[in-house]
């Protein structure tokens, strides 16, 4: 039946589709474009009420400071917060007039999307098992044994809600709230948390995060960092590399998007990571829970471009009979309740970073080679009630406008390759997203249309809806500071039928450069305390205990540097290749002869063994004794012992001790 629905709606969808490419929309300019059309109809309908109120993330060519928040402001716009060359402005939708096409208003933004907040890295999961057995699988309890507890040890939380409820449990002196202080707009520093600031009981994502490190480092002290926009992050992360903020151990359960990279840990926000890292501390990464197809609130899929019809639309399958199913990738959202509110999220994103088509020299002028590397690729979002399907969203941003020199001076790509879609409320039911390439559209640079790029499509809902996508790929399906070179990012085991398992929601490596992610994987969806659920689950609840076993390390022996204690834990780990729907057999090749030899790119090196690990930095705390020191805890050689017939006198003599005893 399906079939045959398909086959009737054959004829009908290519004469719509291909109309469309036929006969693009102009573009927003700077705008999205759902946005500019709703600012056309409220110039035209709507001037006599009040304008709808508009916020969006904005890049610029220059650092954001009081010289362009000064602008901003003369425009009619605020600066809601900057880092940077990135930040969020807000106003009335008709001040972002002089930003739609053709205008040339503040030709320092180079481009607008929507604001994506940091998303908490959770998954709905069936019944909780106990905390104990999450950390006796770490063999965490033989660690305490030995009176390694975490003592001295300062752990970072870097997460998007708090309540509270620690820092009233164990006091001050244990637990501080941070926030970063703006003033109209610009950081300022770091402050403490007021009371306005803390989140109602039921949002309890940042101290579910700090349980699961104190359930294996009970006595850490721990430093909760409060990030509402991903200024707040990166503003946090430099102030940890610069040292003002000071942390042994940085755990981050955050999924922080859209892309700023091609999962290649060259982005921004990865480059952040590893500063943090550089600076002395250990960084243990949630990998994200892009790796199902559902039902869940994340899915992903990565793939190289394919044109079976030469009419510059992606085929997402091989199938030539249906052009639904061949042209457009399939999703449902499942029903959720009236009452709530639910983003959805649809990011597209492929190869043409700068970085990726520029060579480092950008003052040198655009060559013919490089702007045809370049490709402007468009997103439409259709929804199918069973008739006739149609569009909901439109992304269409023009990736190539600033591909070669002119009237504003910019002779560079500034553009990223990425196609963002937010619906608001979306209705239940089957959508398609279609990807389409119109390089050739912009003739006058003669660019073509490359066969070999790599898209990856990242989709995702914000609020209490699911959904299930029907082609998805979970190899490589991570995002920004889960590829960074130096972090450690952590993917989620589950307990079935008596064993570990990979989550299945769990994303997975590999980097698009071929690195090994995650490095490690750790239990997930054990009981929480805190959680007014019962529960702490997906990859949020992963990096966390990581984060702990990096404390007890940093508490066995302080002179550990961040590279020692990775090395420590993968190279301790306990392999988890093959095991139920791990990921296949491990791969016994070296990738890095300090990491581990049995890996995969699903469970990385495997999970931690906190007691082999614990032994090793103990040993490696006694190799970097001084010289004095080993003397002092030998024995005297023979030539400092007492000669035959002498007695043997000082502090420490028997006869010296006996009369002491005495």
């Amino acid at each position: 039946m399906r079939a045959m629905r398909i086959s009737i709606l054959l004829a009908l969808t290519s004469v719509l589709l291909v109309s469309l490419a036929a006969s693009a929309a102009p573009g927003a300019g700077r705008l999205p474009h759902e946005d500019y059309q709703e600012l056309l109809r409220y110039q035209i309908l709507g001037p006599d009420v009040d304008p709808p109120q508009r916020e969006y993330t904005f890049f610029s060519a220059v650092p954001i400071g009081e010289e362009q928040r000064d602008e901003l402001e003369g425009a009619g716009l605020s600066l809601v917060s900057a880092f940077g060359n990135r930040g969020v402005v807000r106003g009335p939708l008709p001040a972002f007039d002089g930003l739609g096409p053709g205008q040339v208003d503040l030709p320092w933004i180079l481009e607008l999307l929507p604001e994506v907040p940091p998303v908490a890295s959770q998954e709905s999961v069936p019944a909780p098992i106990d905390i104990e057995a999450a950390i006796q699988a770490l063999k965490i309890p033989e660690v305490h044994k030995k009176d390694i507890t975490g003592t001295n040890v300062t752990v970072g939380i870097i997460d998007g809600q708090f309540t509270g409820a620690l820092g009233q449990s164990l006091g001050e002196e244990r637990v501080q709230y941070f926030k970063v202080e703006y003033t109209r707009g610009l950081p300022t520093g770091i402050v403490p948390m007021g009371d306005d600031d803390f989140a109602a009981v039921w949002s309890s994502h940042g101290e579910q995060c700090a349980e699961g490190v104190l359930a294996v480092a009970p006595d850490a002290n721990l430093v909760m960092m409060l990030v509402t926009s991903v200024q707040d992050y990166m503003f946090f992360l430099s102030e940890i590399a610069a040292g003002k903020v000071e942390i042994d151990v940085l755990s981050d359960s955050l999924a922080i998007f859209p892309p700023e990279d091609h999962s290649d840990g060259l982005g921004p926000i990865a480059q952040a990571g590893n500063a943090v890292f550089d600076s002395g501390v250990f960084y243990s990464k949630s990998l994200g829970n892009m790796g199902s197809g559902g039902p869940g609130s994340h899915s992903y899929y990565g793939g190289i471009w394919e044109d079976v019809e030469g009419n510059s639309v992606h085929n997402f399958t091989p199938d030539e009979d249906e052009y639904l199913e061949r042209n457009t990738l399939a999703f449902q959202v499942h029903d959720y309740p009236s009452f709530y509110s639910v983003t959805l999220w649809v990011l597209l994103s492929w190869d043409g970073w700068e970085y990726q088509v520029r060579n480092p020299d950008t003052s040198d002028p655009w060559t013919q080679e490089e702007y045809i590397t370049v490709q402007d690729l468009d997103m439409n979002i259709w929804y199918d009630d069973g008739t006739l399907p149609r569009i909901v969203y439109r992304a269409n941003r023009d990736q190539l406008q600033y591909a070669y020199p002119d009237s504003w001076g910019h002779g560079r790509l500034s553009v990223r390759p990425l196609e963002a879609a937010d619906i608001r409320n979306p209705r239940p039911g089957r959508y398609l997203i279609e990807v389409r390439n119109v390089t050739e559209d912009h003739k006058a640079l003669q660019a073509t249309e490359r066969d070999d790029i790599e898209l990856r499509l990242y989709v995702f809902t914000q609020g209490p809806a699911e959904l299930t996508m029907e082609q998805h790929t979970p190899e490589g399906s991570i995002i920004n500071m889960a590829g960074a070179h130096e972090v450690t990012a952590v993917g989620a085991l589950e307990w079935e039928s008596n064993a570990w398992r990979l989550a299945d929601y769990s994303s997975q490596g590999p980097t698009s450069d071929g690195r090994l992610k995650p490095e490690l994987v750790a239990p997930t969806n054990y009981a929480s305390e805190i959680s007014v659920w019962g529960v702490s689950d997906g990859t949020s609840a992963s990096a966390p205990l990581v984060a702990g076993v990096a404390a007890l390390l940093r508490g066995a022996n302080p002179t550990l540097s961040p590279s020692e204690v990775r090395d420590i834990l993968t190279g301790t780990a306990s392999p988890q290749c093959g095991k139920l729907r791990s990921g296949g057999p491990c791969n016994t090749s070296v990738v890095d002869p300090e990491l581990c030899v049995e890996w995969s790119y699903s469970v990385g090196c495997g999970i931690p063994n906190a007691l082999a690990a614990v032994e090793r930095a103990l040993a490696m705390a006694e190799e970097q004794l001084e010289p004095e020191e080993k003397e002092e805890e030998t024995e005297p050689s023979d030539e400092e012992q007492p000669a035959s017939g002498e007695k043997e006198t000082g502090p420490d003599s028997e006869e010296e001790n006996q009369t002491d005893e005495g």
